[in-house]
């Protein structure tokens, strides 16, 4: 899927190989487009931010989980592990699409600046890991809640704040195992 034109030679190949294309030629055409008028629908994201994210997402429903968004964009740490061992946790994979990952970021600096929930849950992970591993921390909630955002057509406050219900119960229930 590719988000061109209707005179780009990106649609002319496209259309030659049978590949589904998205045709945006001005910024009326690309709000009317259903998943990007569901991601604008967030703190901080523009028209073409939401369509360049949707462009690189694709069908949302082919994500089983929220965190596979995340490692598909290569947010998430590798881990090393042999046998019986924890394992340890590294720098993230960077798999996944840069383009996505540096639109991503963009749009954590202005959810930090706009979402108050969002920054009370960034502002211990800086100060104790640093504001570099925080922000990353942020995109890989924002890749959830996007993927969330399209699967079940919520709005971000909704998916948010369903996201850190479920926290909360799983912290609960980790604690009450102990």
């Amino acid at each position: 899927m590719e988000a061109c034109g209707p005179s780009g030679w990106v649609s002319d190949v496209c259309k030659q190989r049978g590949l589904k294309t998205i045709v945006c030629s001005t910024h009326d055409e690309a709000w009317a487009w259903k998943n990007t008028k569901r991601k604008t629908d967030r703190h901080g994201c523009g028209y073409y931010m939401a369509l360049a994210l949707a462009s690189r997402i694709g069908e949302a429903s082919r994500f089983p989980r929220g965190k596979s968004l995340a490692h598909y964009w290569g947010l998430t740490p590798g881990v090393r592990d042999s046998g019986d061992s924890k394992g340890h946790r590294g720098h993230i994979t960077k798999s996944g699409c840069s383009m996505a990952r540096w639109l991503l970021a963009q749009v954590v600096f202005h959810v930090l600046r706009r979402d108050p929930v969002m920054r009370k849950w960034y502002k211990p992970i800086r100060n104790r890991r640093g504001s570099g591993i925080a922000r990353t921390a942020v995109m890989r909630r924002m890749a959830v809640i996007i993927r969330n955002m399209l699967t079940e057509k919520q709005s971000y406050t909704e998916c948010r704040d369903a996201m850190i219900d479920r926290r909360k119960k799983q912290t609960q229930v980790k604690a009450s195992a102990a």
